[in-house]
């Protein structure tokens, strides 16, 4: 029994081609039950990110298989011979299964080592379970995309580092508070990344979300989002006082919270510190308030510098993470079985 897949990812397509294929990817029962007759194919697994749509498939010729793959997806999505020659790639054995390692431990997404792919790979595999299209050669090979992940995980750095705004404002919290369980924060403004990073505050642990802008149906709406309430922009330094975050991102083109403001805050504080971040271009927070005893600033090139920082550190990583890769394709297909790739070389 072969194992082939047929895909095409964000390096290969546009998001309007991603975009048809991605309904596979859905519950669609019927779709999936007449590829597989019209395929002869014996099993079918479908992973579907925003950035890539993959169909894993096992049958008694791989030859076969990936030319039917590839016919019945171009008449269910109506897709061109050009479509289908240039933005897909596929493969057979070794290189079908080297490619879904690639994708579950984060090596094949655009942040490099993002976690949040590998459970969307299990939930693709659970529902080829559910609907019956799991068979015993690809529940070996998910069983194994599950080993790589773990292993890269335990092994290397490669997933380790927040390589995102959002993500580094809260390892940044974490280093200046400590535990974010149970505490307070502030969103200062509507921003698109002040509201990421509320919720990823939010994700880990602080308990109360305030939120302040200047018009009240925008500040209603972001807290009904958040699960936080709103602010009166009158009481702005009070609230300040009582909050462990305060995350700015106005349109404002001018600074908002003085020093003058937070050496008022910082004393009715006492001891407890205060981490701000300030994502807003112009600054929101004038900079000389991490001057103030007790108060912790971030501005947003800080981020990116940190961010940027961390990205390099797992892309350092890379080697070791294809170290695993080749040894667990060995493992689970110690012969000599390798096919090329079509169109896409899966050299990391």
């Amino acid at each position: 029994m072969a194992i082939v897949v047929l895909g095409t990812n964000y390096k290969l397509s546009p998001l309007t081609l991603r975009e048809k294929l991605a309904v596979a990817g859905i519950s669609l029962f019927d779709t999936r039950k007449r590829l597989l007759a019209a395929t002869e194919l014996k099993e079918l697994v479908v992973v579907s990110t925003c950035h890539r749509v993959e169909f894993y498939a096992a049958g008694p010729d791989g030859a076969t298989a990936r030319e039917r793959l590839r016919a019945f997806i171009m008449k269910e999505y109506e897709l061109s011979a050009a479509e289908a020659d240039n933005c897909f790639y596929s493969g057979q054995d070794r290189e079908a299964a080297r490619q879904l390692f690639t994708v579950v431990c984060g090596a094949d997404s655009m942040v490099a080592g993002e976690v949040q792919v590998f459970g969307q790979v299990q939930q693709s595999f659970a529902l080829a379970r559910a609907e019956g299209t799991l068979g015993e050669e690809l529940s070996r090979l998910g069983r194994a995309a599950g080993e790589v992940a773990q292993r890269v995980k335990a092994e290397t750095a490669f997933t380790e580092s927040a390589v995102t705004i959002a993500a580094v404002a809260v390892e940044k919290a974490r280093e200046h508070l400590g535990s974010l369980k149970n505490r307070g924060a502030m969103i200062l403004g509507a921003g698109d990344m002040g509201i990421l990073t509320a919720r990823a505050l939010s994700a880990n642990g602080v308990a109360s979300i305030l939120v302040a802008n200047r018009t009240l149906s925008r500040a209603q709406d972001v807290a009904h989002r958040l699960g936080g309430r709103t602010v009166d922009y009158t009481e702005l330094e009070a609230q300040i006082e009582k909050v462990d975050a305060l995350v700015a991102c106005t349109s404002a083109p001018h600074v908002l919270v003085k020093k003058e403001t937070l050496l008022r805050v910082a004393a009715a504080r006492g001891r407890r510190p205060l981490f701000i971040v300030d994502l807003a271009v112009p600054r929101n927070v004038d900079p000389r308030a991490g001057e103030v005893p007790g108060i912790t600033l971030f501005n947003v090139d800080d981020l990116q510098q940190a961010a940027a920082q961390n990205t390099q550190k797992r892309l350092s990583e890379l080697g070791r993470v294809q170290a695993i890769i080749a040894e667990e394709v060995e493992t689970l297909l110690p012969e000599n079985q390798t096919r090329k790739m079509s169109l896409l070389d899966l050299n990391l």
